[in-house]
């Protein structure tokens, strides 16, 4: 293939006279074939959800220190800014795929929690509703009759609430059920000292039992799932520069600021400090 295309349609208006928490940022049809391609979400200017959904070819992500391909029918989610990497792999012979990029504190959300069900790479992501919806839109989008905000924003939810209506047997909606409920359990106050036995308890399971469930479901042990949640808060308060480090150590749960900045540069490569400077 030895060229790339891209139908990319527009980044779509987000004023409007009521409060929107979702909306579109974007989103397109494009082909790429070149290691050129390769995006870091560590250095991405704005708080956003993206996801991506494989036509053919292969794509690879790097996250939670794995690699991982997004082969045709499969589609990852991720939020940005987050420690990851997603671009067209060397060994792939093209990358052609559907993607969208939408904001607001309801799309990080809902990302969160699907994100707390789901790896990041999955089909649960792709699903036919998804994928006809997400062409729907992106036609709108190129045709440029997406323009009113409240039906943009309506559009937004119907679009995610697709990519939660998978998992339908009796067995996975009640794991997702319990990883749901754990995830608000802890994004309650992170500050606090939680246990993987308080998280067991409030679960309704034994301590055994629960972490054994968890990571079958989640693929993690529960508290690298805990640290992964109190960084990826870490990042938003940073991110907003509204915050000190110490301020951000303190109520993402890390009693010494010593220690966080030590988890912090060993997850996202850089020191909390530097983060923070470089939105400035």
């Amino acid at each position: 293939m030895d060229t790339v295309f891209c139908h990319a349609a527009r980044c779509l208006p987000v004023q409007s006279s009521i409060p929107l928490n979702i909306s579109f940022l974007g989103g397109g049809h494009q082909a790429v074939d070149t290691v050129n391609y390769s995006f870091d979400g560590m250095k991405r200017g704005y708080d956003a959800v993206l996801w991506q959904y494989t036509i053919s070819g292969c794509g690879a992500v790097e996250i939670d220190g794995k690699t991982v391909f997004v082969h045709p029918g499969e589609a990852f989610l991720l939020t940005v800014p987050e420690k990851h990497r997603y671009y067209f792999p060397k060994s792939a012979g093209h990358w052609e795929f559907l993607y969208m990029s939408l904001i607001g504190p309801e799309a990080l959300r809902l990302a969160g929690e699907l994100r707390a069900i789901h790896l990041s790479v999955s089909t649960e992501y792709g699903s036919a509703e998804t994928v006809e919806l997400a062409k729907k839109i992106i036609a709108m989008m190129m045709e440029h009759s997406l323009n009113d905000p409240v039906t943009a924003s309506k559009l937004a939810y119907e679009f995610m609430m697709t990519l939660a209506s998978g998992s339908s047997n009796a067995e996975m909606a009640e794991n997702r059920d319990m990883i749901l409920k754990i995830h608000g359990f802890c994004l309650q106050d992170l500050r606090r000292d939680i246990s993987i036995e308080a998280m067991a308890e409030f679960a309704g399971y034994s301590r055994s039992h629960f972490c054994r469930l968890f990571r079958q479901f989640t693929g993690k042990a529960p508290h690298e799932y805990l640290l992964e949640l109190r960084i990826n808060m870490a990042i938003r308060m940073l991110h907003s520069g509204n915050y000190t480090v110490k301020e951000t150590a303190d109520m993402c749960g890390f009693s010494e600021s010593g220690y966080f900045c030590k988890v912090f540069r060993r997850v996202t490569g850089v020191t909390p400090a530097a983060f923070r400077n470089r939105g400035k």
